[in-house]
């Protein structure tokens, strides 16, 4: 039976690349999104690239500690 689950090893290629760089550009972008309307702030877009930043290394910090506490 265990010749039927076996895994083979993770590989990293250039479309997995590209949809990390996507999904890590583009889930905190969305977040500050839903953030602003549920405490209704006013959408800054462009100009407040400084909290964009912000929110982006936040949250590859906390999924980083995540991964790291699931080990």
């Amino acid at each position: 039976m265990d010749h039927l689950f076996t895994s083979s090893p993770a590989t990293l290629n250039a479309a997995t690349a590209t949809g990390l760089i996507f999904l890590i550009a583009g889930m905190p972008s969305s977040l500050l999104q839903i953030y602003e309307k549920v405490f209704r702030q006013d959408h800054r877009g462009i100009r407040d690239l400084g909290r964009l930043l912000t929110w982006i290394v936040v949250s590859c910090g906390a999924l980083v500690a995540e991964s790291l506490n699931d080990q």
